[in-house]
């Protein structure tokens, strides 16, 4: 299949104020014991610019570890769920790396999918009434392929 690269100029200010997914990190980790999970999640709890996503207990060489990821939202994203946007709080005097981006100039470089394009797709047909396609392969990212073959992880039932 002969790769098609995804137009750039889609992705502006008024498809990027309603999507926001790049104002945020997410990380992956997995403690030992349930204690240091707890103490993360009561460390967190108050704080609105961090998520905790739970995932089910594995085995990693025979021990227990108790996998989640941390969602850490820029702080000065502002999210209006009424208006269903996500605008930057300092967007005329945002840092460079945040002006240069483009999730879909990055995914033709890197020749993957964007994260999030289910998302970006419906705002993109709601914003500019175009229909977008991914014209490559569906691969998985190369982190995680080179963590999967790092470990050898085995769901605990």
């Amino acid at each position: 299949m002969e790769y098609v690269p995804l137009d750039e100029t889609l992705i502006n200010s008024e498809t990027c104020i309603r999507c926001g997914h790049c104002c945020k990190w997410t990380t992956s980790t997995q403690m030992g014991n349930d204690n240091k999970k707890a103490w993360v999640a009561t460390t967190i709890e108050d704080n609105d610019l961090v998520t905790m996503i739970d995932h089910n207990p594995v085995k990693v060489n025979g021990a227990r570890r108790n996998p989640f990821e941390l969602e850490i939202k820029c702080s000065k994203l502002i999210v209006d769920k009424k208006e269903d946007t996500y605008k930057c709080g300092v967007y005329l005097d945002r840092p460079k790396v945040c002006s240069d981006y483009n999730c879909f100039q990055m995914a033709n470089k890197l020749k993957r999918r964007p994260q999030n394009f289910k998302s970006i797709k419906e705002i993109i047909k709601r914003v500019h009434n175009v229909d977008v396609e991914w014209g490559g392969e569906l691969t998985t990212s190369p982190y995680k392929n080179r963590i999967k073959n790092m470990i050898d992880v085995v769901e605990v039932k």
